[in-house]
């Protein structure tokens, strides 16, 4: 049985479906390393065999279910497909009450998907696309730090559960010099974590699997070196009140869609409620001694890192510099400051 038979199968049993007509529409990255990774995919194959033998007996609970998949061939496909999908559904063309849209593989993949439906929710004022649509994010990658569950099983788990579709915030971010927008659905950031995440982005298409973790160590020595580090200006608020306020020698400035949330294969950057994190620069070798405590969540308290919860977080700099969102990077220069990072409604399901 094909994945998509199988995701058919158990979607139309899901409780978070119960008497609705679905249709599921899946966009698969076949490139992802959960394809083309032969012990991931093994593994991936029989996850989805043992939660459909687990699933098989339970009763219908859907009123109908179809599915159809879309196969991405290049950079920025996802993004069309979902953007043609949400077209569909806001011209009243897929008879369904709820469309499942089902992103297959890596960070880079989920964020294309979900930039297309935020662009039209949130620019183009096409709000009720929240009530008709549900984003489903399968860890297909290699970081998984974007998906809904960093293990297949978990992330199927949400369609076999008793769970209700809610809406998060996404983090919207301007630059001084562009009408463009762009957003993250888990964290954005600009300093040491974007370089490392170029640095990555570079060496996977000769490399395959997980090389973020060896440019944590090369980052620590390399980093200042590459990009001057110099004052920068971090303003953060929250319902229009000033929260925090600093300018220092800060080599990292993040902000998540939330707290407790990862990003460069599983790094605990933001470990708590706090979905802001700023971390001032230090020598090479507290860099080496601390870049562990930075991974496993234990950097809160150091007198060199920041963590509030905020809305609204602001930098200002002069010079060149890298932001990485949601693991893609984007290069800055003097005249796109300030960003402003701020979160937006809750929009996305």
């Amino acid at each position: 049985m094909d994945y998509l038979e199988g995701l058919r199968l158990i979607v139309e049993r899901s409780p978070a479906f119960r008497g609705k007509r679905v249709q599921i529409v899946v966009i698969a990255n076949p490139a992802a390393g959960g394809f083309t990774m032969r012990k991931r995919s093994a593994e991936n194959r029989q996850t989805w065999a043992t939660v459909l033998e687990w699933v098989l007996p339970n009763p219908r609970l859907a009123l109908s279910c179809l599915a159809r998949v879309h196969l991405t061939s290049r950079s920025g496909h996802a993004r069309e497909i979902a953007g043609t999908v949400a077209d569909e559904i806001i011209r009243g063309e897929i008879d369904a009450d709820c469309v499942l849209l089902v992103s297959v593989g890596g960070d880079g993949t989920h964020h294309e998907v979900q930039t297309s439906l935020a662009e039209r929710m949130l620019e183009r004022g096409e709000r009720g696309l929240s009530s008709r649509i549900c984003v489903l994010r399968l860890p297909f990658g290699t970081g998984n730090d974007g998906a809904d569950g960093r293990a297949l099983s978990e992330t199927l788990e949400l369609l076999t559960s008793e769970v209700e579709i809610a809406l998060s915030p996404v983090v919207r971010i301007c630059r001084s010099s562009l009408d463009k927008v762009h957003y993250a659905f888990n964290i954005a950031s600009i300093g040491i974590d974007a370089f490392i995440s170029d640095m990555t982005n570079h060496l996977k298409k000769r490399i395959p699997g997980d090389v973020y973790k060896l440019w944590i160590d090369l980052a620590c020595v390399f980093y200042n070196r590459v990009y001057r580090v110099a004052e920068m200006g971090l303003y953060a608020a929250s319902g229009g009140e000033p929260l925090w306020a600093g300018r220092k020698r800060w080599v990292l400035a993040v902000m998540g869609a939330s707290g407790h949330r990862t990003y460069g294969s599983n790094q605990r950057i933001l470990p708590g409620d706090q979905n802001v994190c700023c971390v001032a620069d230090m020598s090479l070798l507290d860099k080496l001694k601390l870049k562990g405590r930075f991974a496993t969540g234990m950097h809160a308290g150091l007198d060199r890192t920041v963590l509030v919860k905020a809305e609204r977080l602001v930098v200002s700099y002069d010079r060149k510099v890298l932001m990485q969102v949601d693991g893609e990077t984007v290069p800055l220069g003097k005249g796109d400051f300030p960003v402003v990072m701020e979160l937006t409604e809750p929009c996305m399901p």
